[in-house]
């Protein structure tokens, strides 16, 4: 029995055993764990990686993928549906470690989609800060990127690697991601002192 096509049905032999188009219909074959996908359910299998903290289901990707067909009068985009499932997290009242990750995984979509991620790093990292806030720290410390700044780390990020604050004021000024010039985002974070 030989492969088909998961969007117009025509026979592929040999099965492409890696991301390749069509040759009847032109659409992209996507493969993963040696099975034919199309776009939308290869997307859906890499994310539900990403948002594997969040318990983030393959049903909460139907709901919103329906949801949204219905809003939008047809098929969303995939980040769409990706977009709804966060928000859907962060209106939810979760616990504070699942709305930074939410942020961060916002500020994943953005750059996909060549927008800038800065907003949502430092919508995680003001989460990240009032949660130690809670829990009485007192004074933080900034490390870029895990103590080992690499060739993605700005200078700005990096002259502000080991600096302390105040858990207020790194609020009020936010120095990381607001300093930032990463093209990939920052990455630094806060640590308590």
């Amino acid at each position: 029995m030989s492969a088909k096509c998961p969007y117009c049905s025509a026979a592929l032999d040999p099965a492409p055993k890696r991301k390749k188009d069509c040759p009847t219909c032109g659409k992209p074959i996507y493969v993963r764990k040696g099975k034919l996908l199309i776009e939308f359910d290869a997307l859906r299998q890499d994310w539900l990686l990403y948002l594997g903290p969040l318990n983030v289901s393959t049903g909460d990707f139907d709901r919103a993928k329906t949801q949204l067909a219905r809003q939008f009068g047809q098929d969303p985009g995939f980040y769409d549906v990706v977009w709804r499932i966060l928000n859907n997290v962060i209106s939810a009242g979760r616990p504070s470690a699942d709305l930074e990750n939410a942020y961060r995984e916002m500020a994943r979509v953005a750059s996909f989609e060549n927008k800038d991620p800065r907003p949502y790093i430092a919508q995680a990292l003001t989460t990240s800060l009032k949660a130690m806030k809670m829990r009485g720290v007192k004074r933080v410390r900034i490390s870029s990127y895990a103590g080992e700044p690499d060739f993605s780390t700005c200078d700005a990020c990096r002259s502000l690697h080991g600096a302390t604050m105040t858990v207020d004021e790194a609020l009020a000024t936010l120095p990381i991601p607001n300093r930032c010039s990463s093209d990939i985002g920052c990455r630094c974070e806060y640590l308590p002192a």
